[in-house]
C-alpha cells in the first residue's frame, strides 16, 4: 500500500469535529499525483484526508489526564455510546439509495443540545466504512476546501458525504458549493447542512435554478428525546461516567431520574455528568444541568490554577469572565489573545501577568483550527450557559456592555458576525428557545449597546447574523435603529452585505437603502457628478425594489419614477455608469409597475431597460452581452400578456441567439439556451409557425438529451421539459402517435424525479399528465385521459404556493381535461362535478382561473348541460362564455378560445332551433 505524504499538509490539523489519524497528503484530487494512486481503498482514504483532513471515527477518543468537565460532554469525543434517532436511519438510507435528479442536499435542523452534530458524526463514520469520502466541517476554510474540490474527487468514481455545520452563518459559501455541485454526478454527493432552524435563510440559499435543483426543501426536524427514551440515555451516560470519573459516585444502579418532555441530549447527559461529579454526597440529578457542569468547570479552574502556583482571589464572575473570552474572541495569534485577556480584567488588579493566564487559556481550551490560537469551550450551549451567567451576574448592564467591548479591541466584521451569533444563541433568537427573560434583555442590551459603540463592525456583522437567523429578530430591530446614525462608510457596507430578498429583512433592508439613499442625494448636492448621479439611481432603484418586494407597489413605483428623472436629467445617460443604473431603474419600474397590475406600462420599462443594454453591449459586450440576453428573455416572456406575440417572438429569438454564442465559450449558459428555445417554441406555435416551432422543440430536446447521457443527474428535468414541450408540438403538427411517445416519457422522466424529491418535481409531474391527458383525448382514450387529469389534479392540490397564477393554470387544464374525457364517456354529471372542482378550490385561492381559461371551463359545463337535456341552460351558459371570450380578445388574447367557445355557442343555439343564428357562428369559426 503506498501513501501519499508530506508534513502537516495544507490542511493543518483539521477544523473537523472528529478525531484525526494523521496521515502526511502531498497529492490532491484531480492531480496527476493523486488520480489512479494505489487501491480504491487507498485512494478514497486519500481523499478524505485531503478535501477533510482528518478520517472520521467511531470509536471513543483516549481520555485525556485530569479532563476539565466539559470534555465528557464533547460530541467529538464519543464518550456516551450513541442512541440513533429514527432520523438517522432516513439519513443514511437516502445517502446509499442513488436516483439521479433526487436532491443532493438536505436540511437537518434542530435546537441547540439535540444532537446534529453528533448523528453527522455518526453518519460520516459509517459511510466511510463503507468507502465514502466523509467528514464533518465547521471551519469556512474547510467548506472552501470541499467546494473547490469535490468535482475532482466525484469525478473519478468517488462518493462524497459532507455534514457543514452552523450551515445558517457560512450562507455565502454555501452558495458557492451550491453552484458547483450541479456539474457533478449528483447520485455519488450527498451534503447535509446542520442548523438550529431554517426559516427565510435556508429558502432563499440558492440563487440558480441549477443549485434549487439540487436541495429537497423540506427539512429533517430532529426532536427531543421521549420519556423512556431519555431516561435510557441518563443512565448509559451515568454508568459511562462513572466508569470513568474517580470520584466514588452513588450506586451502580443509578440515581432515579426523571426527564422533562422537551429534554435535549445534551441536558440529559450533562445532568447525568453532573451527578457523578457530585460524588455520593448529592446523589440527586441537578434540575438545571448545564450551570451544575459549569459550576464543575469553575471549580476544575480553581484547582487547575493552584496546580499552576497561580495564586489568586478570583470569585466565580471574574473568572468566567475569562472563561468567556475564548469563546466570544476568535483570536489569531497570541497577541490578540492577549489583548483580549487584558481587556477582561482591566481594574482587577490582579498579581499575575496577562501572558500567563492566556497561556493557560489556550492550554485547557486549546484549537481545533489552524489558525486560531484558543478554542472555545464545548459544546455550545454550555458556552452560551456561561455567556448568559456572566450577563446575568454583572453588576449592571452597562458595565456588562463595556466588559464585552474592552475584549474586542480592533475587531472585524467577520469575528463581530461571530460575537453576535453567540449573544444571539445565548437570547435564543435563532432557534426560539425558552430563554430567562432578564437573559434576554441583557443580551439585548448588550446587542444594542455594540452596534452603537462599534457600528463599523458591528452593524455590517447585524445584517448578516440577521439573515443566518432567517426571522426578524432583536438583531434585526436594533440594526434597524442604529443605521440613521452609522457614517456613509458604514452604511455603504452594509448595502453590499444586504442580500437580494429575504422577507425577515424587509425592513431593515428598506431602512439602510432609505439611508444611503438621503447620504447620495446630499453627495449629489454637494457636487453633481457622473459617478455621484449614477449612484443615487441606482440606489433609488434599489430602495424601489427593496420596497417593492414589501408590497408597497405605489412607493415603490415613485422611487423608481425618481431615478429615471435623476439617470435623464442634462447629460446623464451619456455616461455609461448612469445609463447602467438607469436600465436598472426601468427594472424597477417594470416591477412595481406589474405588482400594480399596470402591464402594459411594466412592459413599456422592460423594452426600455432592454434597449439600454443594446447600447451598452455595442460598447462593451465582453460585460453587457448576458444581461441583455437575460433582459430580451424576461421580455420575451412578458410581451404575450400584453397581446404581442409577435415582439416577444423577435425578443426571444435575439435571446436564444446570444445563449448560443454565450454557450459556445461555456457551457453554463446552456441550460439558460434550453429555457429560451422552450419559450420560443411556444411563441412561434402562437405565431401560426408550426413547423417552424416544431423544430426548435427538437433542437431543445436534442440538447437536452446529449447533456443528460453525460450528466444525468443535472439534465433530467431539462429532458423532461423538452419532452413535455415536444409532445405539444408534435400535437400541433397533426402527428398525435409522436405526440403520445414524447408526452408519455416526459411523464416517465418526471415520475422519477418526483419519486426523488415530491416537494421539487410535483407540480411539473401535475403539467405532464395534464398534456398527456389531452394526448389521450385526441386518440380516443377517454378513459385513460380522465385517469391522467385526475391525478394531475390530485398532485397539483397538495403543491405548495396554490395562490399562484402557475398553479391555477395546471389545475385548470387538469380539470378541463377531466370533464372533457367524463363528456366523451358520456357521463355529464361527472363533468360537471369536475369543473364545480376547480371553483371549489380557487374560492379559498388568490388567483382566480384567467379568463380565457373560465370562457373554456363555461362552454365545456354547458356542454354537460346539454347532454343533460338542459338545453336553456346549456345556451345561456355558452353565450356568456362567449361573451367571455370576446372581451379576452379584444385585449389581444385568447384567439383560440374564442374559435372553440363560438363553436359550442353555434352547437347550442342550434339545440335551441336557432339555426341561422348558430350557422352563422359556425361559419365565422370554420373561417
Amino acid at each position: 500500500m503506498s501513501v501519499i505524504s508530506s508534513p502537516n499538509s495544507v490542511f493543518g490539523s483539521s477544523n473537523l469535529i472528529f478525531q484525526v489519524n494523521r496521515v502526511e497528503v502531498t497529492a490532491r484530487p484531480g492531480t496527476p499525483g493523486w488520480v489512479g494512486h494505489g487501491a480504491d481503498s487507498d485512494r478514497f482514504r486519500a481523499a478524505t484526508l485531503s478535501v477533510f483532513g482528518g478520517l472520521p471515527k467511531l470509536d471513543s477518543v483516549p481520555v485525556p489526564a485530569n479532563p476539565r468537565p466539559s470534555w465528557w460532554l464533547e460530541s467529538a469525543h464519543h464518550v456516551v455510546p450513541y442512541q440513533r434517532p429514527g432520523q438517522y436511519d432516513e439519513l443514511l438510507t437516502w445517502c446509499q439509495t442513488a436516483a439521479p435528479g433526487g436532491p443532493a442536499v438536505r436540511l437537518v435542523c434542530a435546537p441547540g443540545g439535540v444532537g446534529k452534530t453528533r448523528l453527522a458524526l455518526e453518519l460520516a463514520a459509517e459511510l466511510h466504512e463503507d468507502g465514502w469520502v466523509s467528514g464533518v466541517v465547521t471551519g469556512d476554510e474547510y467548506l472552501g476546501e470541499l467546494t473547490s474540490q469535490i468535482r475532482a474527487v466525484v469525478d473519478a468514481g468517488l462518493r462524497v458525504f459532507a455534514a457543514v455545520d452552523y450551515a445558517e452563518t457560512r450562507i455565502r459559501a454555501l452558495r458557492d458549493l451550491l453552484e458547483r455541485i450541479p456539474g457533478t454526478h449528483l447520485e455519488r454527493v450527498r451534503i447535509v447542512l446542520l442548523a438550529r432552524s431554517g426559516g427565510t435563510w435556508w429558502e432563499t440559499l440558492p440563487y440558480s435554478s441549477a443549485a434549487m435543483r439540487v436541495l429537497d426543501p423540506s427539512p429533517v426536524d430532529l426532536k427531543p428525546f421521549s420519556r423512556r427514551a431519555a431516561t435510557e440515555m441518563f443512565h448509559t451516560a451515568y454508568q459511562r461516567f462513572r466508569e470513568e470519573i474517580p470520584t466514588g459516585a452513588a450506586a451502580e444502579a443509578g440515581p432515579r431520574f426523571e426527564p422533562t418532555s422537551d429534554m435535549r441530549a445534551l441536558d440529559i447527559q450533562a445532568a447525568a455528568l453532573a451527578t457523578v461529579l457530585s460524588g455520593p454526597f448529592d446523589p440527586t440529578p441537578p434540575p438545571e444541568p448545564l450551570p451544575a457542569v459549569l459550576l464543575h468547570e469553575l471549580r476544575y479552574w480553581h484547582r487547575a490554577l493552584q496546580q499552576r502556583d497561580v495564586r489568586l482571589e478570583m470569585d466565580d464572575l471574574l473568572l468566567s469572565r475569562l472563561l468567556v473570552v475564548p469563546t466570544l474572541v476568535r483570536a489569531r495569534d497570541v497577541e490578540s489573545a492577549e489583548a483580549a485577556v487584558a481587556g477582561c480584567l482591566e481594574g482587577a488588579g490582579l498579581p499575575v501577568s496577562v501572558e500567563r493566564l492566556t497561556e493557560l487559556l489556550a492550554g485547557l481550551y486549546p484549537s481545533e483550527s489552524p489558525g486560531f490560537h484558543w478554542g472555545s469551550l464545548l459544546p455550545d450551549r454550555l458556552a452560551e450557559a456561561l455567556v448568559a451567567y456572566v450577563i446575568d451576574r454583572s453588576p449592571s448592564r452597562e458595565r456588562s456592555c463595556a466588559q464585552m467591548i474592552a475584549l474586542l479591541p480592533g475587531v472585524a466584521v467577520h469575528d463581530a458576525a461571530h460575537v453576535l451569533t453567540v449573544l444571539s444563541r445565548t437570547g435564543g433568537f435563532d432557534d426560539r428557545t425558552a430563554t430567562a427573560t432578564r437573559t434576554r434583555e441583557g443580551v439585548e442590551f448588550v446587542i444594542r449597546g455594540l452596534l452603537a459603540r462599534r457600528p463599523d463592525a458591528f452593524l455590517p456583522a447585524a445584517v448578516l447574523v440577521a439573515e443566518s437567523i432567517g426571522r426578524p429578530s432583536p438583531v434585526t430591530e436594533a440594526a434597524r435603529q442604529a443605521v440613521t446614525r452609522a457614517d456613509r462608510a458604514v452604511v455603504q457596507q452594509m448595502v453590499k452585505s444586504l442580500p437580494p430578498f429575504h422577507s425577515a429583512l424587509i425592513d431593515l433592508a428598506r431602512e439602510v437603502q432609505q439611508t444611503w439613499v438621503g447620504m447620495v442625494r446630499s453627495g449629489l448636492a454637494g457636487g453633481p457628478s457622473m459617478e455621484n448621479r449614477g449612484a443615487l439611481v441606482e440606489a433609488l432603484a434599489a430602495l424601489s425594489t427593496r420596497i417593492a418586494a414589501a408590497g408597497d407597489f405605489v412607493t415603490a413605483l415613485a422611487y423608481a419614477e425618481e431615478a429615471q428623472e435623476v439617470g435623464s436629467e442634462g447629460a446623464g445617460l451619456e455616461s455609461e455608469s448612469v445609463l447602467a443604473a438607469y436600465a436598472g431603474a426601468l427594472n424597477a419600474a417594470a416591477f412595481a409597475h406589474s405588482g400594480l397590475g399596470q402591464t402594459g406600462r411594466a412592459v413599456k420599462d422592460a423594452e426600455g431597460a432592454a434597449d439600454i443594454y443594446r447600447r451598452l453591449n455595442e460598447h462593451d459586450p465582453v460585460i453587457w452581452l448576458p444581461y441583455l440576453a437575460t433582459s430580451l428573455h424576461n421580455l420575451g416572456v412578458q410581451l404575450p400578456s400584453v397581446g404581442r406575440n409577435r415582439d416577444a417572438l423577435l425578443a426571444m429569438e435575439d435571446a436564444a441567439s446570444i445563449y448560443c454564442e454565450l454557450a459556445s465559450h461555456s457551457p453554463r449558459w446552456q441550460a439558460e439556451l434550453v429555457a429560451a428555445l422552450h419559450v420560443l417554441s411556444d411563441l412561434l406555435a402562437r405565431t401560426g409557425q408550426a413547423d417552424i416551432a416544431l423544430a426548435v422543440a427538437l433542437e431543445a430536446e436534442i440538447l437536452s438529451r446529449k447533456n443528460a447521457e453525460t450528466a444525468p443527474a443535472v439534465w433530467l428535468p431539462d429532458l423532461a421539459e423538452s419532452m413535455n414541450r415536444l409532445g405539444v408540438r408534435w400535437a400541433e403538427a397533426g402527428d398525435e402517435e409522436a405526440a403520445s411517445v414524447a408526452g408519455g416519457e416526459s411523464v416517465a422522466l418526471y415520475r422519477r424525479l418526483h419519486e426523488a424529491n415530491p416537494a421539487v418535481w410535483r407540480p411539473n409531474l401535475a403539467a405532464a399528465l395534464s398534456n398527456i391527458a389531452a394526448r389521450h383525448l385526441a386518440a380516443g382514450r377517454p378513459d385513460q385521459a380522465v385517469a391522467a387529469a385526475r391525478e394531475a389534479w390530485e398532485l397539483q392540490r397538495l403543491t405548495t404556493g396554490r395562490k399562484s397564477s402557475a398553479h391555477q393554470r395546471i389545475m385548470v387544464s387538469a380539470v378541463a381535461n377531466m370533464a372533457h374525457g367524463h363528456l366523451l364517456l358520456n357521463q355529464p354529471e361527472e363533468a360537471i362535478q369536475a369543473i364545480d372542482m376547480i371553483t371549489e378550490d380557487t374560492s379559498a385561492a388568490e388567483a382566480e382561473p384567467a379568463d380565457t381559461d373560465l370562457a373554456d371551463l363555461l362552454a365545456m359545463r354547458s356542454i354537460g348541460l346539454s347532454l343533460m337535456d338542459d338545453r336553456g341552460g346549456a345556451y345561456a351558459l355558452a353565450r356568456e362564455a362567449a361573451d367571455l371570450a370576446r372581451r379576452c380578445r379584444e385585449s389581444g388574447s385568447g384567439r383560440e378560445s374564442l374559435s372553440r367557445v363560438l363553436h359550442n355557442l353555434g352547437l347550442r343555439c342550434r339545440e335551441l332551433g336557432l339555426v341561422e343564428e348558430g350557422d352563422s357562428l359556425l361559419g365565422i369559426v370554420s373561417s
